[in-house]
């Protein structure tokens, strides 16, 4: 991956004014402060506050700055009150949060893959115009899966695409403010020329599009792409992108000889020596996409998570 334009770990500046980082260092203090609190009391106790407890930290975090923290803050409030094996994910992301806390104190001695990945984790990325003085990767791109969501009165959009060529799966984020229209509309499975850059970070995902791409009007049947060979590769790679950066929540993969079970009106990825895990779709209607790998096996295309994984295209 490293080789590949587009893909470097590349030092890029992220100009953060002295009274941002001021009151950054402020909110980490206050968050670890926090989490012993949490740590010290014990699981019950956070499990004993009300949503209003999660949504006012989190507003803590927002007003110094720590807008990335802030959302972590938020999810584990709704996993308390909505998902009965809340104590593991919860202890996880308290884990990680603690980790980030420690780790912000010297970002600036860390590696610049990994110190892009602690800038991520409190909601700071690199900008455009830094992104954009750097080496891209040209290929075909072919757009495989849009999910919409929304942030208080942020619309956001995250736009999947598998490089043809080169193999690589990254994601576009897209933003609509109030009642403002977002910046990129993609038909489903459509290819773009198009030059990408990837964020920096010690396993990059999130791409930035540069200017010029044009869509692929015909172009030649498409191909399965080459990827994992079975779910004991897939457990490898996820333990080696959280070895690479603790703070990630998801990598995209691609993995082969794959089928699709259903069990209790819930799916399930298996492969050939019988391992089985299981699989999320986000309210979207994949029976049909399903079919051919209920028969047979298949080539996915997917975001992996601890606890499943989300497919985007099945071949």
């Amino acid at each position: 991956m490293a080789d590949l334009p587009g893909l470097n770990a590349t030092d890029v500046a992220y100009n953060i004014s002295d009274s941002r980082r001021e009151a950054m260092v402020e909110g980490m203090q206050i968050l670890r402060s926090i989490l012993d609190d949490l740590m010290s009391t014990g699981l019950a106790s956070a499990a004993a506050q009300p949503i209003s407890y999660w949504r006012d930290l989190s507003d803590r975090m927002i007003d110094c700055k720590l807008r990335g923290v802030a959302n972590k803050l938020d999810a584990i409030g709704l996993l308390i009150q909505s998902d009965a094996d809340w104590p593991q994910k919860v202890l996880a992301r308290i884990a990680s949060l603690y980790l980030l806390t420690t780790s912000f104190d010297r970002v600036e001695e860390f590696p610049p893959a990994l110190r892009a990945e602690i800038y991520s984790a409190c909601g700071i990325n690199a900008s455009r115009k830094a992104l954009s003085q750097l080496p891209g990767l040209k290929d075909h791109w072919l757009m495989i899966r849009e999910f919409d969501g929304n942030n208080e009165k942020v619309n956001y959009r995250t736009t999947w695409f598998l490089g043809l060529q080169s193999g690589q799966v990254g994601y576009l984020m897209d933003y609509a403010y109030g009642f403002g229209e977002f910046e990129y509309y993609f038909q489903h499975w459509s290819v773009l020329d198009a030059e990408i850059v990837f964020y920096p970070g010690a396993h990059p995902r999130r791409i930035l599009m540069t200017e010029g791409y044009s869509r692929i009007e015909t172009s030649p049947p498409i191909q399965a792409p080459r990827g994992l060979l079975n779910l004991n590769a897939m457990q490898e790679f996820w333990e080696h992108a959280l070895a690479s950066s603790p703070w990630i929540d998801s990598v995209p993969f691609i993995i082969e000889n794959i089928r699709v079970v259903m069990h209790n009106e819930a799916y399930y990825l298996t492969d050939e020596t019988g391992q089985i895990v299981p699989m999320h779709h986000g309210g979207y209607r994949l029976e049909d996409t399903f079919t051919k790998t209920l028969r047979s096996p298949g080539t996915m295309i997917g975001e992996l998570r601890s606890d499943g994984i989300t497919p985007f295209a099945i071949w």
